[in-house]
């Protein structure tokens, strides 16, 4: 069995989300 740690499963989803936001943010600006 695996134990995740919930502070290290938040960090790692909210650096995803930060990931996408600014992938998205870099492919609006590269269509321009």
């Amino acid at each position: 069995e695996v134990l995740v740690d919930p502070a290290i499963t938040i960090k790692a989803i909210g650096h995803q989300w930060y990931w996408t936001y600014e992938y998205s943010d870099y492919n609006s600006s590269d269509e321009q």
